[in-house]
């Protein structure tokens, strides 16, 4: 059988081992409440579309040191939150310590039909995946899971890099100036030199430090996956920062550029 041109379950050891040597740095980014990308573009956007209510169970995939599974728990939820990283799950469960009654966490791979066959079928509400599927060597064995794990009526919201202008593979940002009437301004902008064609690849890792896998999937190629699966997407944002930063070139400068994108996916 001819393997999808955006899977490379060869190299899922190699990332996952590559997260696994970058949970104390990650812990230190994110700290209990996420760090500004997570509190001011994800956690809004995704809260919104899961449209939360007290008493649900939710899936959460990637769950990292668990900063949205808390966030979870605080809103009345009970959280089952999964992740591939051993050291990663150990950090969740030091910073959830009041809310081990709300939240369960398990050491779990996302990239394995045989680990994910061991949740329960239709046992959530509804299932999240923060900025995971563009860390995930192989998609479709999650995919292919989300319609047995979620009730009748549940829904799968899912955030990540916004593979058209933050893909890590053929994106750069510009700041040029101009000048017109009023004088001098500055432009931001993004140039892209690759999308449309899969790609995996390693990138300087958090803050500069040990590698990490990358893996890019253009919309199509993302959004067919779900399609082929018998899901339907009802829901979409592209949220952006409103304030600027001191960064010429940080994300916050680019205040019309989307930085992640968010989904909502149904059963059909």
């Amino acid at each position: 059988m001819t393997q999808n041109p955006d899977e490379w379950l060869e190299l899922s050891q190699a990332s996952n081992e590559a997260w696994e040597k970058q949970a104390d740095i990650w812990d230190d980014r994110m700290g209990a409440d996420g760090n500004a990308f997570h509190q001011q573009l994800v956690r809004p956007s995704v809260t919104r579309l899961l449209r939360v209510q007290p008493g649900q169970t939710i899936l959460d995939v990637g769950c990292g040191n668990g900063v949205f599974a808390r966030h979870l728990a605080n809103l009345g939820v009970k959280v089952t939150a999964i992740d591939v990283s051993t050291a990663m799950i150990e950090k969740a469960r030091e910073r959830s310590r009041n809310l081990d009654e709300q939240i369960t966490y398990q050491v779990l791979d996302a990239t394995s039909e045989g680990q994910l066959a061991t949740l329960a079928e239709d046992a959530f509400d509804a299932i999240v995946c923060n900025m995971t599927l563009m860390d995930l060597a192989a998609i479709h064995p999650l995919i292919k899971n989300i319609p047995r794990l979620l009730k009748n009526t549940g829904k799968f919201v899912f955030s990540i890099m916004h593979p058209c202008f933050n893909n890590g593979v053929g994106t750069s940002r510009l700041v040029e100036e101009m000048y017109d009437q009023e004088g001098a301004k500055k432009i931001h902008s993004i140039k892209v030199t690759a999308y449309i064609s899969p790609q995996s690849g390693v990138s300087t890792g958090i803050c500069g430090r040990d590698p990490q896998f990358y893996f890019h999937r253009p919309l199509s190629s993302l959004l067919t996956s779900f399609f082929e699966a018998g899901l339907v997407m009802d829901g979409i944002e592209e949220p952006v920062f409103e304030l600027k930063e001191k960064r010429e070139l940080g994300q916050a400068q680019f205040t019309e550029i989307p930085w992640a994108f968010i989904g909502r996916m149904r059963p059909g």
